[in-house]
């Protein structure tokens, strides 16, 4: 009996060492789609429980037995791997990030919900389609990708602030249709857009129907649009750097036939013979015009400039040869750029993300240039329940206008209506390459002249210093409940100049009054505090119930001041010294000042 024992034991302990012999080590790498390694992913045997994560730097080892054919590797935010074992001892595998991840998400900018359990109608832009749009605003990100929205970019100057319409324009002038915009839960000011860099959005949650007021009361009733910047993932420090360089092409005339000066001089014929009183250089000088019968045939000897038909004839056949091309002369081709450094990184606990951005955009008119710096800094923690978010970033914008307040409109300062207002047998220039200006008579115009003159002599300037920053604290009390808080600061500071030459010839009309000068500054501050307590469950694998309390508190301030001048003194005309009082039909009649408000 004891024999037969002692042959069982040793049975036993020999096929335990079979088995224990039948293991081999495996190991490897697991990187993601850019080669970077992925820390703290998972490893598994298929089919078993055997498993291991890799180490910072993405290596793993594990024991694997000899029956195994697949390791199974996943990863937060990753598409899952499948590799077969075979007889290889080391194996590596490439994880690459789900493109569904974000836009699976909908951010309401209180909370975090699937997409297909949010019953409201929202459009959710992710960062595969934000960082395929290389565009320098928001609005044009926007264009053509949100059902029921329309964007566009004010008066077209770089940096103009944007319009931003959801669920149509409610009236002709479109006035206070604007959203609310929301960055990582603080709310943004919607004409400080243009300081923003959108190489650092995520993702862009665009809210459209009643639950965005039902959110965010009377802000949310025009929709809302959330944005949510970009946050380090855990793994080595990644350095990215990116240069871009694009074009802005002039605007076309091809999709008008505008007439030449010959089409055009006809055309002025046409209409003085049924309105004789017409003054046009097709009609005055015309053979066809009653009032130049008597004229002699050629101009006396001595004075060739003399009103004669020939003279007339000449001065007919001069204009129809000019066809000066405005959009040549007004406009050009826009070159942005845009440079960018960023880095991200940490591990379980810590996470960060850093960036800088130059982005310089010139517009297609002559002078209109926007020229943005930013940086943002993003860090995320996590200890035990206790969890903080914070978002910080600052951007600096200079904005140089092409004509200021006196460029919208059908004026004469607005280069894109006076490309379809000027006549075309106009020439600006004279042969030495000096801009024609001054008064212009009816067979002499000088209105394209005027307004490159007007360009030459003029400045218009616009400064902001723009900080957006929020930091939210959470802390998980129960397994279904959690308490939120979020202290946020929406703040800018504007400047802006205006100026006329008072030695230049705009600068001598009397509208002017010898020279303009105008600078203003503005100051905005928003702070915002949001506490919630959330409560989620879920229930079997189908159902979720999530309901949140919150409180919010705002506090705005603003502050303004202001002044014009005119009656300038060319050598301090920067400072505004020297500035005398303004003349109404040539008397000195009204002193001048400035204004300030606050509120």
């Amino acid at each position: 009996m004891q024999m037969r024992k002692l042959l069982l034991a040793l049975t036993a302990i020999l096929l335990f060492a079979g088995q224990s012999f039948a293991q081999k080590t495996v190991t490897g790498r697991v990187t993601d789609d850019r080669g970077m390694p992925i820390p703290n992913a998972s490893v598994v045997v298929k089919n078993t429980n055997t498993g291991t994560t890799t180490k910072q730097d993405g290596t793993y080892s594990i024991s694997v037995p000899s029956t195994a054919r697949e390791l199974v590797f996943t990863a937060v935010d990753m598409s899952p791997e499948e590799v077969a074992i075979g007889s290889k001892s080391v194996v590596n595998a490439i994880l690459r990030t789900l493109d569904k991840v974000i836009s699976e998400v909908v951010v309401t900018g209180y909370t975090r919900e699937k997409k297909r359990e949010f019953s409201g109608a929202a459009t959710v832009l992710g960062n595969k389609v934000v960082d395929a749009v290389p565009v320098p605003a928001l609005d044009q990100m926007l264009q053509g990708r949100v059902a029921g929205l329309t964007a566009n970019s004010g008066n077209g100057q770089p940096g103009a602030s944007a319009n931003v319409h959801i669920r149509g324009i409610s009236s002709i002038a479109a006035s206070g249709t604007q959203p609310l915009y929301v960055v990582d839960g603080v709310p943004l000011n919607p004409n400080d857009l243009a300081t923003l860099n959108p190489n650092d959005f995520e993702s862009i949650t665009v809210l459209k129907d009643a639950g965005a007021a039902a959110l965010y009361g009377s802000r949310g009733s025009l929709g809302v649009i959330v944005i949510t910047t970009k946050r380090g993932k855990a793994g080595v420090t990644n350095f990215q750097f990116r240069s871009q360089v694009g074009f802005t092409q002039r605007p076309q005339p091809s999709q008008f036939n505008q007439m030449n000066s010959a089409q055009m001089l006809k055309y002025e014929e046409f209409v003085g013979g049924f309105a004789p009183g017409l003054v046009a250089p097709g009609w005055s000088y015309s053979a066809n015009n009653p009032a130049n019968a008597g004229l002699p045939a050629t101009s006396p000897a001595g004075t060739p400039y003399a009103p004669s038909k020939a003279r007339y004839a000449f001065l007919l056949d001069s204009l129809g040869s000019i066809n000066t091309d405005y959009y040549d002369v007004l406009f050009k081709t826009g070159i942005t750029q845009t440079h960018e450094m960023n880095m991200s990184g940490g591990n379980a606990q810590t996470r960060y993300y850093f960036s800088l951005n130059y982005f310089n955009q010139e517009g297609t008119d002559r002078k209109s240039q926007l020229k943005r710096y930013t940086a943002r800094f993003n860090i995320d923690n996590t200890v035990g329940k206790l969890s903080l978010q914070f978002s910080s970033g600052v951007g600096y914008g200079v904005t140089d206008y092409n004509e200021g307040a006196f460029y919208a409109g059908n004026g004469t300062a607005n280069p894109f209506a006076m490309v379809w207002r000027a006549k075309p047998y106009e020439n600006p220039y004279r042969a030495d390459g000096s801009v024609i200006f001054g008064a212009s008579t009816s067979t002499v115009p000088k209105a394209i002249g005027n307004l490159i003159e007007r360009s030459d002599n003029s400045t218009w300037i616009d400064k902001q210093i723009k900080v957006n920053s929020g930091l939210t604290l959470a802390f998980k009390l129960l397994p279904s409940l959690t308490l939120k808080n979020t202290t946020g600061v929406d703040g800018s500071i504007s400047y802006g100049e205006g100026s006329i030459n008072p030695n230049s010839y705009v600068g001598s009309l009397q509208s002017y009054q010898s020279g303009y000068l105008n600078e203003s500054e503005s100051n905005r501050m928003q702070l915002i505090n949001t506490s919630a307590a959330i409560f989620s469950q879920r229930f079997a694998a189908r159902h979720f119930v999530e309901v949140g309390a919150f409180f919010e508190a705002v506090r705005q301030w603003s502050r303004g001041y202001g002044f014009t001048l005119y009656n300038l003194d060319p050598r301090l005309m920067q400072t505004g010294q020297g500035a005398g009082t303004l003349t109404t039909g040539g008397a000195a009649t009204i002193a001048q000042n400035g204004s300030t408000a606050k509120s």
